[in-house]
């Protein structure tokens, strides 16, 4: 497996969100492109890429979205999936749990493998900006 690290990207930080995606992308996709910040405004990187295709056993649920770091949310928020694969092209996010090890049965080469670290932490919530408060008379 690849080594995790727990790395946090706040919304507008191009040059960490590029770095990212050019980590994990190219190993999957082949292409380039950037991450966007998670839905809850925190990026945090609690899994790893794998390896191209999906588990033979242990699958969960399917699911549709837009961008992988939302693939890995879903995973997240499932207790039991410890697997995720996600197709670039059909955007397609499959969720497994760790039975058999994940072991690969030689099908959906287009998606790439990635393993979710549950001892990494969730991520932060965000905590709203302050408001100005507009300065008393004497």
């Amino acid at each position: 497996r690849a080594a995790m690290a727990a790395l946090q990207l706040r919304p507008g930080a191009a040059a960490a969100s590029a770095a990212l995606a050019a980590l994990l992308w190219p190993a999957v996709a082949g292409g380039s492109g950037a991450f966007l910040a998670s839905r809850s405004g925190v990026y945090t990187l609690d899994w790893a890429y794998v390896r191209r295709g999906h588990c033979s056993q242990g699958w969960l649920e399917n699911a549709a979205f837009h961008i992988l770091p939302f693939c890995a949310d879903h995973c997240r928020e499932v207790p039991r999936c410890e697997y995720f694969a996600y197709s670039f092209q059909t955007k397609s996010c499959a969720l497994f749990t760790g039975m058999g090890g994940c072991q690969d049965d030689g099908n959906h080469h287009e998606q790439g493998l990635f393993h979710m670290n549950r001892s990494v932490p969730a991520p932060p919530t965000v905590p709203p900006a302050a408001t100005p408060v507009p300065p008393t008379a004497p």
